[in-house]
């Protein structure tokens, strides 16, 4: 049997995290839920997951503060950030501490690409250009 990756999702809205839990099932193994950033940070450095699927926009601390934290404690989980944000600068700073960006409108198409380029160690974002032309 081959051990399948570890993961920790967090997301503040129990759905989204229903429908990520649903998408990795057969490929990941979760090792934890959260709610909020502060629960995500607490799981990522006790459960020490291979991935982390952080939604950007949390209470008590958002996706890219949890990943600079764990970035000062060294902690080698790959990040991929879910949002609905399409700022460059914000995307930017994505790439600086995390390993994915995936649009929330593109879950089901990006996120499984986005946990297999992240471990690869390359970086994966969704196609926000092509999101916006559709607005």
């Amino acid at each position: 049997m081959i051990d399948k990756p570890t993961a920790v999702i967090a997301d503040d809205h129990p759905g989204i995290l229903d429908v990520i839990a649903e998408l990795l099932e057969p490929s990941f193994r979760i090792v934890a839920q959260a709610k909020d950033g502060d629960a995500a940070f607490r799981a990522i450095k006790e459960c020490r997951p291979r991935l982390a699927i952080l939604d950007l926009s949390m209470p008590k601390m958002n996706g890219l503060e949890v990943a600079r934290r764990l970035s000062e404690i060294h902690s080698s989980t790959k990040i991929v950030f879910l949002t609905l944000e399409s700022d460059e600068e914000i995307i930017d700073e994505a790439r600086r501490c995390g390993h994915g960006y995936v649009s929330k409108i593109r879950v089901s198409s990006d996120l499984l690409p986005a946990l297999g380029a992240a471990l690869r160690g390359e970086f994966f974002t969704s196609d926000f250009a092509e999101l916006r032309r559709r607005r």
